[in-house]
């Protein structure tokens, strides 16, 4: 029992290491994505938005691509590892029914959602991709601009 429960619980937390990974990944991938459009926008303001600066609003627009789709595929590899820990958390509640994880675990759930009933509803994902969605927009205004639209 105590060699099942020392294996469970090591790859519960390799998982658990792996979704950090991934969201600590999406983080810097976020804050390049930022860096970089922010220096492309200052280079536009500075220089103006005319025809020759097309290339820097395509620039714009495939960051925003880039990063949407980094960020997406980050958060896919991050729930599939938190999937994997939750499935071990549950079988080391089953063999360890008197450490009661399931129900305290849900208990904490509802005073959180109770606490935070608008913002608990609001997936974290959604708040990534919608940054990266706006420098796309961005790029696709500084483009229109570009071209006198």
């Amino acid at each position: 029992m105590n060699e099942t429960y020392e294996f469970l619980m090591g790859c519960m937390q390799e998982n658990w290491l792996h979704a950090r990974l991934c969201e600590e990944k999406r983080a810097m991938t976020a804050n390049l994505v930022i860096v970089l459009a922010t220096a492309v926008q200052a280079i536009l303001l500075l220089t103006g938005i005319n025809r020759k600066a097309f290339a820097l609003t395509m620039l714009l627009m495939v960051l925003g691509l880039y990063g949407l789709l980094a960020s997406a595929k980050l958060y896919e590899r991050s729930q599939f590892h938190i999937r994997r820990a939750r499935r071990l958390r549950a079988r080391l509640d089953e063999l360890l029914p008197d450490a009661q994880v399931q129900p305290l675990q849900s208990i904490a759930e509802e005073e959180h959602t109770a606490h935070y009933p608008v913002l608990s509803q609001v997936r974290l994902n959604t708040i990534w991709l919608g940054m990266h969605l706006l420098v796309v927009i961005l790029g696709v205004v500084d483009t229109i601009i570009c071209f006198g639209g």
